[in-house]
């Protein structure tokens, strides 16, 4: 039996936890390389394409607020 065959047949209940564990794991993901993104000197920043205002909004966006294009 794989892992996903054990999250299909466990509870509602329990599938719920997985889906709010999975969700959290990608909010700390997020946190973390926005924390990154606020070490990363000016240069680096204009590496990847951006200036250091748009870094700086980026940074101080709460940990949920992400595109939905990002989320599962």
């Amino acid at each position: 039996m794989t892992h996903t065959d054990c999250i299909s047949a466990a509870p509602a209940q329990n599938r719920r936890s997985v889906g709010l564990l999975k969700r959290l794991g990608h909010y700390f993901a997020v946190r973390g390389q926005r924390n990154g993104l606020r070490k990363l000197p000016p240069h680096l920043l204009r590496d990847i394409g951006l200036t250091d205002a748009e870094a700086r909004r980026e940074v101080a966006k709460p940990f949920w607020d992400v595109r939905e294009t990002w989320r599962d």
